[in-house]
């Protein structure tokens, strides 16, 4: 006799759209992440390794190595609240999020201009005003995403998040590795 092969089971609800199933599903493959948090690094390839940068100096997390457009970096900050600052570079444009003195929120600066009560804006790249970024802030949390080029990246001062879209395979350098 011949063992029986089953398709893959995924529960679903009835009431699931399933045009929302199919773009969940859809973009969960089309997207690579990485997670920096205070002491590990899990890279776009789904490697595990320690991370325990505490010398105040910005470390590469991400970055388009290939065409230059964006690179996303992350240091240690003396804080015993949120200990990690974001700085992302996209094109002639510098974001950079950093935990408050008391630890309890989050600044955001937009070419070393401080951002005051700050929900959400579009922002419009300096010398490419066909494109834009969407900048959010999400609880105590900054997020960050340039739907035109794929990227989007999200911080809490204590973690951050950077995805990517695949077509960025094999072009990316830092901690996150290369998405190959």
């Amino acid at each position: 006799y011949a063992p029986a092969v089953f398709p893959k089971y995924e529960p679903f609800t009835i009431a699931e759209d399933p045009k929302e199933r199919f773009m969940r599903k859809f973009f969960s493959y089309q997207q690579a992440r990485c997670f920096v948090t205070g002491e590990r690094v899990n890279t776009y390839d789904h490697v595990d390794y320690p991370y325990d940068k505490e010398d105040n100096c910005y470390h590469l997390a991400t970055g388009d190595c290939d065409t230059h457009h964006f690179f996303a970096f992350v240091k240690h900050v003396e804080n015993p609240k949120m200990d990690k600052a974001v700085k992302f570079y996209f094109h002639d444009d510098v974001f950079e999020v950093v935990p408050k003195a008391d630890g309890e929120e989050l600044e955001l600066f937009v070419n070393n201009e401080k951002k005051e009560n700050t929900k959400g804006f579009i922002f419009p790249i300096t010398n490419h005003p066909n494109y834009k970024l969407s900048v959010s802030m999400w609880g105590k949390g900054v997020y960050i995403e340039s739907k035109d080029y794929g990227v989007h990246l999200y911080t809490d001062g204590k973690n951050a998040c950077f995805m990517v879209n695949n077509h960025y395979r094999g072009k990316q350098c830092g901690l996150c590795g290369d998405l190959d």
